[in-house]
């Protein structure tokens, strides 16, 4: 019965630190060009921020290619972006399973680590050094087989997938363009298709009480994120309450998992 007990207790320990989301949306057919540059431009009106969450994402496709954005001004998810790294998991059969994954930024605990100090000596040269860590980076990782399976490739190759993140400002911002065709993965546009979105959790709290205050008071010097960039509400990026303009607000230091089951446009 103790036994029992002390599984329960760390079962729920264990889920307080994950925020899990399941969704069922629609892509929105891309009748324009979409360059993969790290600019939102092309995604007005076009991001979902899901309900009580801290970040907004889209999807679009076309005949050959799918499209997905994702921004977030949260300073803690921000970091454990940064940090941890950000995967996009596929499932061809609409299911939220890792069968194939694409990771970038990759994972820099340790140089994030080293660069905490600085952050509360010298704030504006903390913000350059992170701006420095995402231009830096120049390869992503091919994570298949629930993770078994991890192959890394350099930016630019001859797969045909795109991947670009800014940081301006507190706010990240990502693009990735993938093909529907590759040698390990062939998406169809008849059937649905599983998305996932993962943020590993810091391995302790990434911003003290002191830090929020500090950080949105120098977002401010600085001329502060772009509006609505808070997040705090669901709703379609400017059709509802999730584009209101608000301050950011800020997100626990918990490991983020987003589902969806994405129904492909035709045109």
């Amino acid at each position: 019965m103790k036994n029992k007990c002390v599984i329960a207790v760390i079962s729920l320990i264990i889920l307080s630190f994950v925020q899990c989301t399941n969704l069922k949306i629609n892509s929105k057919w891309n009748d324009s060009v979409v360059i993969i540059d790290g600019n939102e431009q092309e995604w007005r009106g076009s991001q979902l921020v899901p309900k009580g969450q801290h970040y907004a994402f889209g999807i679009m496709n076309d005949s050959t290619d799918i499209y997905i954005s994702f921004r977030t001004a949260d300073p803690n998810l921000v970091m454990q972006i940064l940090g941890n790294g950000f995967t996009i998991f596929i499932d061809p059969k609409g299911k939220p399973k890792k069968t194939w994954g694409i990771r970038y930024p990759l994972q820099q605990r340790r140089v994030l680590k080293s660069l905490m100090q600085l952050r509360r000596v010298d704030f504006d040269e903390f913000d350059r050094q992170l701006v420095q860590m995402l231009e830096f980076q120049n390869q992503y990782e091919i994570v298949e087989n629930n993770e078994d399976i991890k192959t890394k490739y350099p930016m630019n190759n001859a797969n045909g997938i795109e991947i670009q993140a800014t940081l301006e400002k507190g706010e990240f911002l990502y693009e990735l363009k993938l093909p529907m065709r590759l040698p390990e993965l062939v998406l169809k546009k008849e059937q649905g298709i599983g998305v996932g979105i993962e943020i590993g959790s810091m391995e302790r709290p990434t911003m003290r009480p002191d830090d929020s205050s500090e950080m949105r008071g120098n977002e401010g010097e600085r001329g502060g994120g772009r509006g609505g960039s808070g997040m705090s509400s669901g709703g379609r990026d400017g059709n509802h309450q999730g584009n209101q303009q608000s301050k950011p607000s800020m997100s626990k230091n918990e490991t983020v998992k987003l589902w969806m089951h994405v129904t492909l446009a035709k045109n």
